[in-house]
């Protein structure tokens, strides 16, 4: 039920990520999510697409180097509070957030009643079984393209 996140480093100066989005762009590739943290002398940059294996080849071919990694994308209420019980989750059992963003999510292909978040923690499959212990609804890399 895990999802594949591609990281890569760019150099952290003007026009890197435009250069990057752009080849993507030209390969008609769709982002679901993406994430830029700027470490100073560089970016790291984490998107999530419906094809993994196209978007990273496309990368490569272009001189990018991409690592991946395995994140989890949830559901959750989108109101007040909505995210609380899957941070309670987390937080209960001692598992680390490394990195967490949202999924882009167009209110005309969903209820504005729910969003998207991507988790990247320190033990990913303790959080997997408590998340389906907990009801927590996942979303698969095979079920992307419905959002």
């Amino acid at each position: 039920m895990n999802v594949k996140q591609i990281s890569l480093t760019l150099k952290n100066k003007p026009g890197t990520l435009h250069d990057a989005i752009v080849i993507l762009s030209q390969n008609d590739i769709h982002f679901k999510a993406i994430n830029v943290e700027d470490t100073h002398k560089n970016s790291i940059i984490r998107i999530i697409v419906d094809n993994i294996l196209w978007t990273a080849s496309i990368l490569k071919n272009a001189g990018f180097e991409t690592n991946f990694v395995d994140v989890l994308v949830t559901k959750i209420s989108n109101v007040p509070g909505g995210l609380n019980h899957v941070l309670e989750v987390l937080d209960n059992a001692e598992i680390n957030i490394e990195h967490m963003y949202s999924i882009m999510h167009s209110l005309n292909s969903g209820s504005a009643e729910e969003a998207y978040v991507v988790f990247e923690v320190s033990n990913i499959e303790k959080a997997l079984t408590l998340f389906k212990d907990e009801h927590i609804e996942i979303i698969d890399q095979e079920h992307l393209s419905l959002l």
